[in-house]
């Protein structure tokens, strides 16, 4: 009996690591959930890839990531909008049965894409050349590949194999992106894809040069085979690589984006009501309403900081009982209304949100709206007008 009671604990926490690997894990987000201004071609979901197919895993064009990555891919764009360019991410997370997929097609005889993307290299040497990995940096959350593109972005070709056009030919040869010239294409399986490869253009070395210094202002480290690859370099996590799938979006207001291939090339983004919202959805239709400082002494005061972590910068500090803080979003497993809401034990195990503000009053109506701008912990503020629980954390 001893034995059938130790069986069926273990086949019930696979059961549960297998089902938890179907939703977003801590610290990850959809990156047009942070900015939705970043342009997406998500080539891995269409048929425009070394592989020529959807990739096993991509059930949705969208881009995942950790969200200190999200937040700073937010700031790179800030930087380039200004000037009248953006980003735009072709891979983000990679699940780790899209990497396998990778490897079963290296080791089959399908070669309809070598015309653009591997030339001139036998497909079973991209694992070894450094070009593809087995263990890819792209599942652990924290890596991205993505081009610069002038705005507003022209639009692009259909693919077709019929019309392939060897990768690193010059810009008005190859497949017509509507990102600057980087020399090659992406995904271009070809030395003069190396970052620094003197071989290149003047106009493609200095657009690579605006790409890895602006990716580096904002922690960002290139690899040097692939100018679109980027890590950040304080990325969560270092050693776990993840599996859950891609799906579509849901957004605040219970809105989930579709996506579907039309024939083989178009894929066709469009945003639908949906019908069954979840209790998650319906919690981030709460009113945004300004926020109160809580579980502060009065000889202490409520760091913010520059990002949605402990470890952020220190960027400024908010007084005890501080009122009328104005938010413009909550990160978290849940909203900053419903963490609170929780029983004491169940927030203890729950992700709590991390809230980013623009400014704040004092509570004595004789000061001035301060303006300052940053992240601070969800446990230490509560919506106005609402009875905060008991105390998790003291500072």
């Amino acid at each position: 009996m001893r034995f059938l009671i130790v069986i069926i604990i273990f086949l019930q926490s696979v059961s549960f690591a297998v089902a938890g690997e179907k939703k977003l894990p801590p610290f990850f987000t959809y990156l047009r959930a942070v900015d939705d201004t970043i342009l997406q071609e998500m080539r891995y979901f269409g048929v425009h890839n070394f592989l020529g197919r959807k990739v096993r895993g991509y059930e949705a064009a969208e881009c995942i990531l950790t969200k200190r990555a999200a937040l700073a891919l937010k700031s790179v764009q800030q930087r380039l909008v200004k000037r009248g360019l953006s980003l735009k991410v072709y891979d983000c997370y990679r699940p780790v049965r899209a990497v396998k997929d990778f490897v079963k097609w290296s080791q089959n005889n399908d070669q309809k894409t070598k015309p653009e993307f591997y030339p001139t290299l036998p497909k079973r040497r991209l694992f070894a050349l450094g070009y593809i990995a087995r263990r890819s940096a792209h599942s652990r959350g924290s890596t991205v590949d993505l081009a610069i593109v002038p705005l507003p972005p022209e639009q692009q070709p259909d693919f077709s194999f019929d019309k392939q056009r060897a990768c690193f030919e010059s810009y008005e040869k190859r497949f017509g992106d509507n990102s600057l010239d980087f020399g090659t294409g992406f995904d271009c399986f070809h030395e003069l894809s190396h970052t620094r490869n003197p071989n290149i253009g003047e106009i493609a070395r200095r657009n690579r040069q605006l790409l890895v210094s602006e990716m580096a202002r904002a922690g960002f480290v290139n690899y040097s085979k692939e100018w679109w690859h980027f890590t950040l370099r304080d990325e969560p996590y270092r050693k776990k690589h993840f599996d859950f799938p891609i799906t579509a979006y849901k957004g605040e207001l219970g809105r989930v984006v579709k996506q579907k291939t039309i024939g083989e090339q178009e894929i066709k983004t469009e945003v639908v009501e949906e019908e069954n919202r979840s209790e998650f959805d319906l919690e981030k239709q709460v009113k945004k309403v300004p926020l109160r400082v809580v579980c502060v002494a009065e000889d202490d005061v409520l760091n913010v900081r520059a990002e949605p972590n402990s470890k952020g910068e220190h960027v400024g500090s908010l007084p005890p009982n501080a009122v009328g803080i104005q938010y413009k979003k909550c990160l978290g497993d849940v909203s900053i209304e419903r963490w609170h809401a929780l029983p004491t034990q169940k927030r203890k195990t729950t992700v709590m949100p991390w809230c980013e503000i623009s400014s704040y009053k004092r509570l004595s109506s004789s000061l001035d709206e301060i303006a300052i701008e940053g992240w601070v912990s969800g446990a230490f503020v509560v919506p106005e007008g609402t009875t905060a629980r008991p105390c998790l954390y003291r500072r």
